[in-house]
């Protein structure tokens, strides 16, 4: 009995591992098989440069949140209101976070071998994210923001108040390098003639992976503060 409780969260994370597997990893591995084949089959037939494969770069942020923002939001009051102790549940979806960040560097760099071996556009330098380091900090950053807003979602209670800091929270960080980049400018004194070298400066790109790196940590200690400390919101009668 004492061992099967002190299991409890080990069988939470691979529990969540195998459904997000079948709900997010194998519909993004599915799509990506497709845009290969079409890539392929456009460039064997035209003379057009085309590599629809990147796609699933783009809609992995949006996977990687809402994996971790949507199992939170729904499983922390049931765990709880099941017997499952904050820490344990803390502990297993922290399992579970680091397997999400696993599965989402590995499909980063399936995505950047395979688009290098067959269609040689994509490089390491070229797009942040692709390197072994920056798809580790990119992919725990998402999945922190994540967890911190489905934290703020229970603790408020599924009020308009929790949706807004949410939507606010993701917001930012889905467009935190443009936010950075823009505030080099300022801080530079660029011109509006100088945007395009703003956009491209070696600045921005050597300081986006330390601030992922600091984000992360960030919503990681505040999502488990939520979760540990801050009450549950009392159920409506």
């Amino acid at each position: 009995m004492t061992n099967g409780l002190a299991q409890r969260k080990y069988r939470l994370a691979v529990a969540l591992a195998g459904t997000a597997g079948r709900n997010f990893g194998l519909p993004l591995l599915t799509l990506f098989a497709i845009l290969v084949a079409v890539t392929a089959l456009i460039r064997a037939n035209s003379n057009e440069i085309v590599d629809f494969t990147t796609v699933v770069l783009v809609l992995l942020p949006f996977a990687v949140i809402a994996t971790s923002w949507g199992y939170l939001t729904k499983l922390l009051p049931r765990a709880i209101a099941l017997g499952m102790t904050r820490q344990e549940f803390l502990t297993g979806f922290a399992l579970f976070g680091a397997m999400v960040v696993t599965g989402s560097v590995l499909l980063t760099q399936l995505i950047a071998v395979t688009d290098m071996q067959l269609f040689g556009l994509l490089e390491d330098d070229a797009v942040y994210g692709i390197g072994v380091i920056e798809a580790t900090t990119r992919a725990s950053l998402y999945f922190t923001c994540g967890m911190f807003a489905g934290a703020l979602i229970v603790r408020c209670g599924g009020r308009m108040l929790g949706s807004v800091l949410t939507g606010l929270l993701v917001g930012t960080v889905l467009f935190r390098e443009i936010a950075l980049q823009l505030t080099l400018a300022v801080f530079r004194e660029l011109g509006a003639r100088e945007t395009d070298s703003v956009f491209d400066s070696a600045a921005t790109q050597n300081l986006i992976a330390p601030l992922d790196t600091v984000l992360a940590c960030v919503f990681a200690a505040a999502a488990a503060l939520l979760i540990l400390r801050a009450p549950m919101p009392a159920k409506r009668a």
